[in-house]
């Protein structure tokens, strides 16, 4: 018999995010330094046997080009970045009563909590990307996403598993 009620913190980790900003940041600056030393042409072999010339005029708008999408990516991950910082902040979690399950709503606003009682969850999916875990809960409302990487510890992500599934078994 399991007792209740059951809960896990339940918080993104910062240092993904960190590796995003740093390296994005890093090839916009490594692409304005070849937008603004480069004079040479460029040549491009892509697959397939084609191949792109560029004058160094178009080998410059290139860089630029890329450039500005890096600075777009940039930006993008420190928003990112921010918003994950401040909902780290908030002590998340995942609670298990005897009747239902209370989940954060999005990892930008934790203190919003979804309340998911076991007989309104249609199905679970485990999907698995390379070392990537996610547990798809679809339930009557819609559906939501618990991440094995939000987790402090791997053996949690089992256990809410194991949880979800006894506690569906037990309605049927």
């Amino acid at each position: 018999m399991t007792q209740f009620p059951i809960s896990y913190i339940y918080k993104p980790k910062i240092s993904g995010m960190i590796f995003g900003l740093c390296f994005s940041a890093f090839c916009a600056y490594f692409y304005m330094e070849m937008a603004l030393t480069k004079d040479q042409g460029l040549k491009l072999k892509v697959p397939f046997g084609w191949a792109f010339s560029f004058s160094p005029s178009e080998a410059t708008l290139f860089y630029w080009i890329l450039f500005i999408i890096c600075c777009g990516l940039s930006l993008l991950s420190l928003l990112g970045f921010i918003c994950i910082y401040r909902s780290s902040k908030v002590e998340a979690k995942i609670i298990f009563t005897n009747k239902e399950m209370l989940i954060p709503s999005s990892i930008f606003n934790p203190r919003k909590t979804l309340v998911i009682p076991y007989i309104n969850i249609l199905s679970l999916h485990l999907h698995q990307v390379g070392r990537i875990r996610l547990l798809k809960i679809v339930h009557q409302k819609g559906k939501i996403y618990v991440r094995e990487s939000f987790l402090p510890q791997k053996f949690m992500f089992d256990e809410i598993i194991n949880i979800l599934n006894h506690e569906k078994c037990n309605l049927k």
